[in-house]
């Protein structure tokens, strides 16, 4: 809630089980990767980021009457950064900081920036520390690759 902007994200796909501990992780980097609904201007989601006064979380079961809780404490990590490549003839290993220990992320890679899609899952990893090392054996016959690193 920024002023009079409100935006909103059904977390329904992100539950478990009932009863079950869920970890639940959303995009801010923009409207669309949310989905976030709302103002449909993605200039406006962006400066509404920039000043946050309040996160609401309104849960409802079933026909029950919806509660509303205030976060008080939240947590904003970063995206993992890439902190290097080594190339062999057998494969190339990007390194990536700043990832967090236990969740899944997929390696995503490209060899061509200018289409608008185009991007292949590589492999899916589970972080085992904050940094971590992850192979691509098939680039080994391609002359340049661009990588992303993306949470699960």
């Amino acid at each position: 809630v920024s002023g009079t902007n409100v935006y909103q994200r059904n977390l329904f796909d992100k539950m478990g089980s009932p009863g079950a501990t869920n970890r639940i992780a959303v995009s801010l980097a923009s409207r669309a990767a949310g989905p976030w609904s709302g103002v449909s201007n993605d200039a406006v989601f962006e400066s509404v980021l920039t000043n946050v006064t309040a996160v609401f979380i309104r849960l409802a079961r079933g026909t029950t009457a919806e509660h509303e809780y205030r976060v008080d404490h939240i947590f904003l990590d970063g995206l993992p950064v890439g902190g290097g490549v080594s190339v062999s003839p057998t494969e190339t290993i990007t390194i990536w900081d700043g990832t967090r220990t236990a969740w899944s992320y997929r390696l995503e890679a490209t060899e061509n920036l200018t289409a608008t899609s185009g991007w292949t899952n590589v492999v899916t990893v589970i972080a085992t520390n904050d940094v971590i090392s992850v192979p691509d054996p098939s680039s080994t016959n391609l002359p340049f690759r661009v990588y992303r690193l993306r949470m699960e």
